[in-house]
């Protein structure tokens, strides 16, 4: 099997070309690995990604229900393990997250979260296919195009320490226009001639990448070289959440505590998601729980307007 892993700041995925009679089909219908995640306390279902995103409970969890309780307590929340990884102010094999944690709970390094979230999909596979388990297989594994040499082989380190040996990395912007070229065939025979340039915006949970493509067309055939890539930007969604969240707290006319921001953000984020794939949602009700004695009389309502999220 051919087999494509994007391990994302915010989201990660597995997606695949099943090979029919051990051979890949000329016209390969791309899949979408379900993951199987905790979702509640013991509640376990299949979500077509896997959120980047590890709670230290009881046990280590992955997913969405580490997403839902990173909210509420910040200091066991593990999240933007990508954006600490590519970050060369910090120590990247050091044990420094949860970074909102205080110095003597802060136990994992951005490499060991990267292994755990790999591992997880990893896990997920074998449990899907028992008879190909991923460590055999081909993998693709997409890095930014402005990763440093560091970065890149940080995220080698993880992939083997998850047991995928069998590795070849992509830039993220190259794997956006296969992916294009891929869903639009017709539009890129029609659209796409030789010499041209092709600009590539990438604006992930935590990084943006832009990079420049030269197009080599010969007849039907299309092949493309990388000839530019913008300087590293820690910027993506994250930044989009913070702001929106900022923006909720000046509209609600009060000083909110660490763990309501949280639940803020977390709710700022669903809420963005929520408009930009329902260009017919004109806004979403965002409510913040009072703190202490006053959680439920506290509590306080407003909402985010699509103008405001765009």
């Amino acid at each position: 099997m051919n087999i494509g892993i994007d391990l994302g700041t915010t989201n990660s995925a597995l997606a695949y070309i099943p090979e029919l009679h051990g051979e890949l089909p000329d016209y390969p219908e791309i899949q979408v690995l379900q993951v199987p995640q905790y979702v509640a306390p013991g509640q376990i279902e299949p979500r077509r990604t896997l959120p980047s995103f590890l709670f230290l409970g009881d046990q280590t969890y992955v997913g969405a229900y580490a997403r839902e309780q990173g909210a509420l307590v910040p200091t066991k929340s593990v999240h933007s393990a990508k954006s600490w990884l590519s970050n060369p102010e910090v120590d990247r094999t050091a044990k420094i997250l949860p970074w909102d944690a205080q110095e003597g709970g802060r136990v994992l390094s951005p490499v060991d979260v990267s292994t755990a979230i790999l591992s997880n999909l990893r896990d997920a596979w074998n449990q899907a296919h028992p008879n190909a388990p991923l460590g055999s297989q081909d993998v693709v594994l997409t890095v930014p195009a402005s990763f440093d040499e560091e970065a890149r082989e940080l995220t080698v380190q993880a992939a083997h320490a998850a047991g995928i040996e069998k590795l070849t990395l992509v830039e993220e912007p190259a794997a956006a226009f296969y992916s294009w070229i891929a869903n639009h065939l017709a539009q890129s025979q029609k659209s796409l001639f030789d010499g041209q340039l092709v600009l590539v915006c990438d604006v992930g949970g935590g990084t943006s990448d832009f990079t420049l493509i030269r197009v080599h067309r010969d007849g039907d055939r299309i092949e493309f070289t990388r000839t530019a890539v913008g300087k590293h930007l820690l910027l993506g969604g994250d930044n989009l959440d913070l702001t929106l969240a900022w923006l909720v707290e000046s509209k609600l006319g009060t000083q909110l505590s660490i763990r309501q921001r949280t639940a803020l953000r977390r709710q700022c984020a669903a809420a963005k998601e929520r408009m930009l794939a329902d260009p017919k949602l004109k806004s979403v009700e965002i409510t913040v729980l009072g703190a202490g004695s006053s959680l439920v009389g506290g509590t306080l309502k407003t909402e985010i307007t699509r103008e405001e999220a765009l």
